[in-house]
């Protein structure tokens, strides 16, 4: 129907919008990647590219565990009260996201090594899938609309974690689960933050864009000083500082 269409419609733009956000990030670690490989250095290679995909975890937990935490106040000062109900729809159609998209930068491993037909098998078989999965859930499941989103939560998240990290190992000749740690931080960094915008929800719900700006600020302040203090390791600082514009010249 137009109601639930159009409600679906409106949470999907914050997926349109965080994957734009993940494509920029993830094109940054490219041309260093292709160097690496044209230069032969698999270890090098090895290490930028799990620092790439828990770097851009990271940085992409941090909205999307915004969304997930502050959902439903966001949707009422957003869209009106009517469409609170809507909350439980945007957390499944981005809380895997920062998960899934972390894995952006293996793709270009992938394309290095000129190993791209496996991949484009994937992609269709898991669109496949998609489809096949969300009818079932959302007609016979009786799921609705909650179904589709959850049918590409679980796909994408089976084709980003499992299958786009082991296939990146085999063919650079590592262990099956060389990449399976650098994941996590983008499914730890949006708890932590999901968690604590919803934590801080229960205390004060914002009524208005500026209070909603205000509790996101706090938790993302948080979570930086988190990370900083803990998330990062000086190998990690050494590469953020190593692709700041006027370093990149040196």
């Amino acid at each position: 129907g137009a109601a639930t269409t159009g409600g679906y419609g409106s949470v999907l733009q914050f997926t349109v919008l965080i994957e734009s956000l993940a494509n920029a990030g993830a094109i940054v670690a490219r041309p260093v990647i292709m160097r690496k490989y044209a230069q032969r250095d698999s270890a090098a290679l090895q290490r930028f590219s799990s620092q790439a995909v828990k770097l851009l975890g990271l940085a992409l937990a941090l909205p999307v565990g915004l969304l997930c935490g502050f959902s439903r106040p966001l949707l009422s000062i957003w869209l009106g009260p009517s469409f609170q109900n809507l909350d439980v729809l945007l957390v499944f159609v981005v809380v895997h996201l920062g998960l899934v998209l972390s894995a952006l930068p293996l793709a270009y491993v992938q394309s290095a090594h000129n190993k791209v037909r496996w991949p484009g098998i994937m992609t269709l078989l898991s669109g496949v899938t998609n489809l096949v999965l969300a009818i079932l859930l959302a007609v016979w499941g009786g799921w609705g609309v909650v179904g589709v989103a959850v049918a590409g939560a679980v796909v994408w998240t089976a084709r980003n974690t499992l299958y786009m990290p082991i296939y990146t190992a085999r063919i650079m000749e590592l262990q099956w689960w060389t990449f399976l740690p650098s994941l996590s931080a983008g499914l730890v960094g949006t708890l932590v933050v999901g968690v604590a915008a919803y934590g801080s929800t229960l205390v004060h719900v914002p009524n208005t864009w500026l209070a909603l700006a205000g509790s996101a600020a706090l938790v993302s302040l948080l979570y930086a000083v988190g990370v900083g203090a803990v998330g990062l390791s000086r190998a990690d600082w050494q590469l953020l500082r190593g692709l700041l514009p006027w370093r990149t010249k040196e």
